[in-house]
């Protein structure tokens, strides 16, 4: 019994020991000998996968993506250009007296974001119905002055510049500015008793504001401005009875006044082209 489990334990040693030559032989050479190894399959077809955009506009000679300018250049440069701006305006800040204002610009700028320029605008004075109510209601006439025109020399930064989609078919360029200034407001007193002569002021006017501009063009913008213009002015002395008008400028109040003025105007540019010098 012990002679048969010992031929037994041998013949189960050899059959593991063949299985694991032959195992080793497939691997070091998979195909047996005498035989060829098989051609390789052609692979099924199947969808491709699609080409790179780059490749696809490589191949059919098309714009590639960085091609496609994402940031498109400012529509206008003022570097070294002229800006004429005729505008007109109202002042908003007086419920006595209202004065429309008539004027023109011409803006030398330095850079695209600093110029200088002139101003000058006259005036058309307006009593509002406040004003003329006035006497009815409180039984007194108001002490008010005309402005009859100005002229100042002005600074203009632009610190913010953006643009927008408008409508989806184009896009509309734009800028704020910053705008300071100084210059002189010729103004005359309206005197209370009509019979009365007049004397007239001539302020050193400070102003500062801010303003705006959209680009329509090379040459061509449209803008606001919303300024305060501050000068001392000389007004009529409630107590005048009468006498010359150097008399009544002489006994006149000083008072500071605020014209608050809104204006809007066109731009345009001269020369109404230009081109960049350097790449995009």
């Amino acid at each position: 019994m012990r002679r048969l489990v010992l031929t037994l334990s041998a013949l189960m040693a050899v059959g593991v020991y063949q299985r694991c030559a032959f195992a080793q032989d497939q691997e070091e050479n998979p195909t047996p000998p005498g035989e060829e190894k098989p051609a390789a399959q052609p692979a099924t077809p199947g969808p491709t996968t699609p080409a790179a955009p780059e490749e696809k506009g490589a191949a059919a000679g098309t714009k590639q993506w960085q091609d496609i300018i994402v940031v498109p250049r400012k529509t206008v440069l003022k570097t070294g250009r002229l800006e004429l701006a005729p505008f007109a305006g109202l002042t908003v800040n007086d419920p006595l007296i209202r004065h429309w204002g008539f004027g023109g610009q011409l803006n030398y700028f330095f850079s695209d974001v600093f110029g200088v320029g002139l101003e000058g605008i006259y005036y058309k004075r307006e009593i509002t119905n406040t004003g003329g109510l006035i006497g009815l209601e409180y039984h007194r006439v108001p002490t008010l002055n005309e402005m009859k025109w100005a002229a100042s020399l002005d600074f203009s930064y632009v610190p913010i510049y953006g643009k927008f989609a408008f409508f989806n078919k184009s896009i509309i360029h734009w800028e704020a500015s910053v705008i300071g200034g100084v210059g002189i407001t010729h103004t005359t007193i309206i005197p209370r008793n009509p019979q009365d002569d007049t004397f007239d002021n001539d302020d050193i006017t400070p102003n500062l504001g801010i303003g705006g501009r959209v680009f329509l063009s090379q040459w061509l913008a449209v803008w606001f401005n919303f300024r305060d213009y501050i000068y001392p002015d000389k007004f009529e002395n409630p107590n005048r009875m009468g006498g010359s008008g150097a008399d009544a400028k002489t006994n006149a109040d000083t008072q500071i006044v605020n014209n608050v003025f809104l204006s809007l105007g066109a731009s345009f540019f001269i020369p109404p082209r230009f081109s960049y010098h350097t790449a995009k």
